[in-house]
């Protein structure tokens, strides 16, 4: 499924703009022993500046993240017989599953799995977030992180605002990480006053 599937260049773009895909991988420890080709991976810096050793069939997973997905009873249970490869869609909303394939589905069947399950969303709880802004909700938190961090807080300050002014109307999801955000921006402005005015005060 991976070769055919996943690695389809048609799938990665329609998968980046309709999906959230959950792996859950068998035998690693053996592809491990054997020092499998599939376990290749990459030196990258992460959000924060730290260099990370992601995997390469996997971009942004490291291995422990894949093994620690494929160790979790959350995945599992969606499966129903116990054979893979084991598809399922689930719903975000329930956490249960709406659709499942069994065995290795090919591009085509996948997305209209993928359609069907998404029609059904939308009809139910109205259109999901915008994967480009929520890319750029993810990444501001990052960098809103590290200006803190640096003491950079007019920085922090403007990447939320700029941020916020392009969610006008943020699902809850969305409301409460810009809400998280803002706590933290808050917080630290609040901390760094408080020293400047200790510092006065001797």
């Amino acid at each position: 499924m991976h070769r055919s599937v996943l690695d389809n260049k048609g799938y990665q773009k329609f998968s980046l703009a309709n999906a959230v895909e959950v792996i859950c991988m068998e035998e690693i420890e053996r592809a491990e022993r054997e020092k499998s080709t599939h376990l290749k991976t990459y030196r990258a810096k992460d959000g924060y500046g730290d260099e990370v050793d992601y995997m390469v069939h996997f971009p942004g997973l490291t291995l422990g993240d894949l093994r620690s997905l494929s160790n979790t009873q959350t995945v599992l249970r969606f499966m129903d017989g116990g054979k893979i490869p084991y598809t399922a869609i689930v719903d975000p909303h329930t956490g249960k599953a709406m659709e499942a394939i069994k065995g290795k589905p090919t591009v085509k069947s996948l997305q209209a799995a993928i359609k069907r399950a998404r029609a059904k969303l939308e009809e139910e709880h109205g259109k999901g977030v915008d994967r480009k802004l929520w890319l750029q909700l993810v990444d501001t938190e990052v960098k809103v992180d590290v200006a803190l961090a640096e003491e950079k807080y007019g920085d922090a300050v403007k990447l939320y605002v700029d941020l916020a002014k392009k969610l006008k109307r943020p699902t809850a999801i969305v409301k409460s990480r810009l809400e998280a955000m803002h706590a933290a921006i808050d917080e630290d402005l609040v901390k760094a006053k408080q020293d400047k005015l200790r510092k006065k005060l001797g």
